[in-house]
C-alpha cells in the first residue's frame, strides 16, 4: 500500500460522518496537521497527546509509517493517529499514538483506531500497541469497540523542584555528562543490559540512540552518566519541556537505567537526584516529571520516596491484526 487513499466511516450512533483518510508513508501535510492538533490538547489541557517517537517519525517516516486522520462534519482534521514498525527487536510491532481536539465526536477515537486496523490489514498485517494518554474506562470501552484491549498501564508523575532528598554514592562512583562520538556503544550496552526485554526501551541500536540524539530538545549536559571502577554503571537522561517559559519549565527524567549488577546499592536513587537537581539548579525548572510502569512496583517506590505523586495514567491498547 502506497499514496493516499479514502475510506469513509460512520459513527457507531449514525448521527454523525466522520471521514478517515489514511496516507502512507506521512507527508509535510499530515506533519503540519498532527502539530496542529497537538497544540490544540497542549491549550485546553497543558500538555500534548503525540509523544516524541511519534513527532520524530512524522518528521521522518519510513516506508511503512502511517497517519490515520479524521476529518468532521465541517471537512476540519479533528483527530490524528500515527503508526510506524516499533524500532525495538525483543518486542515487534507497531507503535500508535492518537490526538483529537477537545470537541471531536467521542467516539472518534473508535474510528481512529479502525482506520489503524485496517491500514495494518492492506499492508501485511502485524500486532499494533496504541498509547492513548489520560486514559478512562470510557477509553477502554471505545478502544475495546475498535477491538483492541488494554496490555500496559504507565503512570505519569510530578514533583516540585528542587526536590529535598540526599543520596550517598555508590563507593568509587562519578558522574560526568555525555560526550557525543564517544559514550554511545558503551551507552547502548548498559541500556539493553539493564532493560533486557522491555518492549520501548530495550535493544536499541544506534540509529535509536541517533534519532533521539537529533531531537531539538536533546542536551548532553543534561544526559548524565555514572562511572565506577567496572565502567558505566548506570545512567539518569534528562529533557527540558517550555524552554521559552522561565516561570514554568517542566523538567522531565526521560529515561534512567542501573545496570543489572549494581541493583540495590543506592545508584538509582543517587541518579534520579542528581537528575532532579540538574534540572532544578541548571534549567531552572520549577517541576520535575517521568513516566513509570504501573507494573514496576521497585521504581515507583523510588519515585514516590522523592516526593513523587502520580498525575494520570496512560494505556497501551493491543491488537493482533491479520490479513483478510
Amino acid at each position: 500500500m502506497q499514496g493516499r487513499y479514502r475510506l469513509v466511516m460512520s459513527e457507531p450512533d449514525n448521527t454523525t460522518n466522520v471521514s478517515i483518510v489514511v496516507v502512507q508513508p506521512p507527508t509535510a501535510v499530515e506533519l503540519e496537521i498532527a502539530l496542529r492538533l497537538d497544540e490544540l490538547c497542549r491549550a485546553n489541557n497543558g500538555s500534548g497527546a503525540l509523544n516524541a517517537a511519534a513527532r520524530a517519525d512524522l518528521q521522518l517516516p519510513g516506508p511503512h509509517s502511517t497517519a490515520v486522520i479524521a476529518y468532521g462534519a465541517t471537512a476540519d482534521p479533528v483527530g490524528l493517529a500515527q503508526m510506524a514498525p516499533n524500532a525495538n527487536f525483543s518486542s515487534s510491532h507497531f507503535a500508535a499514538s492518537v490526538v483529537a481536539v477537545p470537541t471531536a465526536p467521542a467516539d472518534v477515537l473508535t474510528s481512529l483506531m479502525r482506520g489503524l486496523v485496517d491500514a495494518r490489514k492492506a499492508d501485511g498485517g502485524g500486532h499494533i500497541v496504541c498509547w492513548i494518554d489520560e486514559a478512562t474506562d470510557h477509553t477502554n470501552r471505545l478502544a475495546r469497540d475498535a477491538g483492541f484491549e488494554v496490555e500496559r498501564v504507565q503512570h505519569r508523575m510530578s514533583v516540585g523542584l528542587p526536590v529535598d532528598a540526599t543520596a550517598a554514592l555508590p563507593t568509587g562512583t562519578t558522574f560526568r555528562s555525555f560526550v557525543p562520538d564517544q559514550d554511545e556503544e558503551v551507552w547502548l550496552e548498559v541500556n539493553n543490559s539493564a532493560f533486557g526485554n522491555h518492549p520501548d526501551q530495550g535493544d536499541w541500536i544506534e540509529a535509536n540512540l541517533v534519532a533521539r540524539m537529533g531531537e531539538e530538545w536533546f542536551d548532553p549536559e543534561g544526559f548524565l552518566l555514572a562511572f565506577d571502577n567496572r565502567g558505566l554503571g548506570g545512567f539518569c537522561w534528562t529533557k527540558v519541556h517550555n524552554t521559552d517559559d522561565d516561570r514554568n519549565r517542566l523538567g522531565e527524567i526521560f529515561v534512567i537505567g542501573v545496570e543489572p549488577t549494581r541493583e540495590g546499592t543506592g545508584l538509582a536513587r543517587a541518579l534520579a537526584i542528581n537528575g532532579l537537581d540538574y534540572l532544578a539548579r541548571v534549567q531552572g525548572c520549577c517541576r520535575g516529571m517521568l513516566h513509570v510502569d504501573a507494573a514496576n512496583e521497585r521504581a515507583l517506590k523510588l519515585y514516590k520516596s522523592l516526593g513523587f505523586e502520580i498525575d494520570h495514567s496512560a494505556r497501551a491498547y493491543g491488537i493482533e491484526v491479520s490479513t483478510p
